[in-house]
């Protein structure tokens, strides 16, 4: 089967077309899984504790000798 050059040009231009299209139609689902993970950051970084639920606050101080002056 011996197809013409316009065939063939028809047919390699198909291929990044489809690959176009196809990003363009779960881009949005994959900006949206992406920015799950950045605003979790922003809001820990700007309005997140220093520690962990249950956990004991952070140190004031980082000498560890003495916990009853560098606890809050």
């Amino acid at each position: 089967m011996r197809c013409g050059p316009r065939a063939e040009l028809n047919l390699a231009l198909a291929v990044p077309r489809w690959a176009w299209r196809f990003c363009l139609r779960y881009l949005p689902v994959i900006g949206g899984l992406s920015l799950l993970p950045a605003l979790q950051r922003f809001v820990v970084v700007n309005w997140g504790s220093t520690s962990r639920p249950g956990w004991p606050p952070a140190p004031r101080c980082s000498c560890w000798r003495c916990a009853s002056c560098c606890w809050w």
